[in-house]
């Protein structure tokens, strides 16, 4: 699957064709992404809350327009197609998170045998939550220091510290400090799996989104095109 390269120019010029069918998303990544299931490949002019961790990342301002970015250009933004146990597919463009949110986590929390894989990588692990990140930003903390929103992969943190070290993560995560880590797993891949031996809650773009035992995520290169 293709995505942008390191040196690579992001931004590509609009088609004026297109300008004329523009759609405009005003308000949260969970917005954005439901216009993406609406309308794949569409372009679209996102004006983000201040909720937004897509923007975060990308430095998207509130009136659409993206740092470093020329007006008038267009920006292809991966994806995530999110299914979890039997229910039907849907789309997040910021973040997956299942069990305790990294942030939430405190000593009480029990940790759970989970078996993770991220495209050919398997592991198993005792942890309390995993988080797969599009967005490099996810409940205002900087989870992730790499990684890219338009490079046709995902990162995933699989959170197992215990319940005396949360504390401290806690205190870290904001800036991205926390990392590295010997008790966070992390990888980073195009397709990953997650199996909890029971249902977890599971948030798709900050959103709650139900619980499941079985999520399966991959990634959908640059179907989130952007106006900026």
């Amino acid at each position: 699957m293709s995505g942008v390269r390191r040196g690579e120019r992001w931004e590509q010029p609009v088609d004026p064709t297109e300008l004329a069918n523009v759609i405009e998303v005003v308000g949260s990544d969970v917005d954005l992404a439901s216009a993406v299931e609406r309308s794949p490949g569409r372009l679209l002019r996102f004006r983000p809350d201040v909720t937004s961790q897509l923007a975060a990342t990308l430095g998207l301002g509130a009136r659409g327009a993206l740092v470093a970015a020329q007006a008038g250009q267009v920006v292809a933004v991966d994806a995530l197609r999110v299914t979890l146990d039997t229910a039907s597919p849907r789309i997040a463009v910021a973040s997956v998170c299942c069990g305790i949110a990294p942030d939430r986590t405190r000593a009480w929390h029990r940790r759970q045998a989970v078996e993770i894989a991220v495209g050919s990588r398997r592991a198993r692990a005792r942890v309390t939550g995993v988080v797969a990140l599009n967005a490099q930003h996810h409940h205002d903390n900087r989870l992730v220091t790499s990684g890219h929103p338009g490079d046709g992969r995902f990162e995933v943190l699989w959170i197992g510290l215990a319940p005396g070290a949360r504390a401290e993560l806690r205190r870290r995560i904001p800036s991205g400090a926390h990392l590295p880590h010997p008790d966070i797993g992390q990888a980073t891949g195009r397709s990953a799996v997650i199996e909890w031996p029971v249902a977890v809650p599971v948030a798709l773009d900050g959103v709650a989104a139900g619980s499941a035992r079985r999520v399966e995520i991959e990634v959908l290169g640059g179907v989130v095109r952007l106006l900026v």
